[in-house]
């Protein structure tokens, strides 16, 4: 028979294996998504193509590929500096503070 006491010990030990993965992957940047923690150099390490924690998964750009940011809030509290095409998601993104900057268009050979 599933107590209540059994119960709560399963949403748990659900909840902490929920958060495995992003815990399992110190060192990365994190973008947090979330209008409170600051994300602009970990976008702007991503962006470089620097592997980055988003929304607990591990995500790394490579070259040419376009950046599609989640919907969400992003903090940013500093520059983000895109040389590279940006998709926003089809729902909301919202941008907080900071700047952006896009390089110039490579032209030529």
């Amino acid at each position: 028979m599933l107590t209540r006491r059994d119960l709560f010990r399963g949403i748990a030990a659900a909840s902490v294996l929920a958060a495995v993965p992003a815990l399992a992957k110190p060192g990365y940047p994190v973008i947090h998504v979330d209008g409170i923690h600051d994300d602009a150099d970990a976008i702007n390490a991503w962006l470089r193509g620097e592997p980055v924690i988003i929304n607990g998964n591990l995500s790394q750009l490579r070259d040419g590929e376009p950046a599609v940011f989640p919907s969400g809030s992003y903090l940013i509290g500093d520059t983000i500096r895109i040389d590279r095409p940006i998709v926003w998601s089809h729902s909301v993104v919202k941008l907080m503070g900071g700047s952006l900057h896009f390089a110039a268009p490579r032209v030529g050979v």
